[in-house]
């Protein structure tokens, strides 16, 4: 999650920074492969957010990580472990 926040999760966006030969672009939708995109903007991620977000009773999914942490894993929250324990879960399936 440090990783994420910090934007330095090894996506094809980061590594071409860092001159790797291989492509930049994310396998599944051909889009430039960013945290941003990963987590919340690719097909398969909206897919999972819009499943938990009917599973759990959410009124709409995250999306960014700064809607995130502002308005669904708030510090000292009453469910505060609760959210962030359903995020980890999320961002783990994207691992």
């Amino acid at each position: 999650m440090w990783l994420a926040i910090q934007g330095r999760i090894q996506t094809g966006a980061a590594l071409k920074q860092k001159k790797w030969k291989g492509d930049e672009n994310h396998s599944l939708c051909n889009s430039l492969e960013s945290v941003y995109h990963v987590l919340f903007q690719c097909v398969m991620a909206r897919f999972v957010w819009a499943s938990f977000k009917e599973a759990l009773g959410w009124d709409r999914a995250p999306n960014s990580l700064t809607d995130l942490f502002d308005h669904w894993i708030i510090l000292g929250c009453k469910d505060y472990e609760l959210r962030l324990f359903h995020f980890v879960i999320v961002a783990w399936g994207f691992g």
